[in-house]
């Protein structure tokens, strides 16, 4: 997460004063709120990612880990659509020492099931929209 902040000081933050001289100083508060929302989005994304990621690390070095399971593929990839838009998953699929089914004790961890695509908050934004509409066209 350290590194997605770094970035965000070293790089985001000007675009943000870009943004806000040519749409915000100009009038334009729709332009300036779009591109200010993308910039956090992203932002926002790129933190995601990488507290999944360093969870990822924590797991392969843990001393649980290495007790208990082998890796049996290193870099498993994995899309998860997110309310950042999507994220690019890299994780390892663990073998238990003692036998048993294999895991991915990332999705474990964080309370992904094994096929989701989709997040539980963009699914329970699509299903707010769902009861909204519901509310408005009456069926």
């Amino acid at each position: 997460m350290y590194n997605s902040i770094i970035d965000f000081i070293e790089n985001d933050t000007t675009k943000i004063k870009k943004i806000l001289e040519k749409y915000l100083f100009a009038g334009n508060t729709l332009r300036f709120e779009e591109d200010l929302m993308h910039v956090m989005i992203e932002f926002g994304r790129k933190i995601y990612q990488e507290c999944l990621k360093e969870i990822e690390e924590n797991i392969r070095q843990s001393e649980f880990r290495k007790k208990n399971y082998y890796v049996e593929h290193k870099a498993d990839r994995r899309t998860l659509l997110t309310t950042f838009g999507n994220l690019e998953i890299e994780r390892a699929y663990y073998k238990p020492k003692n036998g048993g089914k294999s895991v991915y004790l990332l999705d474990k961890y964080v309370g992904l099931a094994p096929h989701d695509k989709v997040s539980l908050a963009v699914k329970n934004t699509i299903h707010e929209l769902e009861v909204e509409l519901e509310e408005e066209i009456p069926v």
